[in-house]
Formats: structure tokens, C-alpha cells, sequence
């Protein structure tokens, strides 16, 4: 389920855009399979990983993932070169 809740935060991020809103090719490849997979979720905690990505900060996103990537491969989490 918490693979569903990313994917709903990010498909809400995404589509905060025109392009990706008014697309129909993303709306038949990416948001229909999302919404299908959302169905298993329960509606709050739907509407709470939508709210979560209409609110994401992309640049944050980025360093968590850098910095997770960093910790598999054992490196340093720190931001010095």
C-alpha cells in the first residue's frame, strides 16, 4: 500500500501541471492505472497522498531519494562534496 500512496502523491504533483493534466496519453498510461491500484486504498488515506502531492516540494524529494540511494551503497548522507 505504500507504493500506491507514492504513486497517488506523485501522479498528484505531476498533474498539478497543464501538460501532464491535459494529457490524454498520461491519463491512459500513468493515472488510470494509478486510480485502479488507489481503489484497494481506503478513501481518507487516498485523499491524504493526494494532498501530500499537491504539496510536494520536488527539490526535497530529490535529496531524500539522493540520500537514501547514498545510505544502500553505503556512501556518506552528508552534502559535502
Amino acid at each position: 500500500e505504500g507504493e500506491v500512496e507514492m504513486a497517488v502523491e506523485y501522479y498528484a504533483y505531476a498533474s498539478s501541471h497543464a501538460y501532464i493534466a491535459n494529457s490524454i496519453w498520461y491519463q491512459d498510461l500513468v493515472e488510470r492505472p494509478i486510480e485502479k491500484a488507489a481503489e484497494r486504498l481506503l478513501p481518507d488515506v487516498r485523499e491524504a497522498a493526494w494532498d501530500r502531492g499537491r504539496r510536494l516540494d520536488p527539490f526535497k524529494e530529490i535529496q531524500d531519494f539522493s540520500m537514501a540511494f547514498n545510505m544502500q551503497l553505503g556512501g556518506s548522507t552528508s552534502n559535502e562534496g
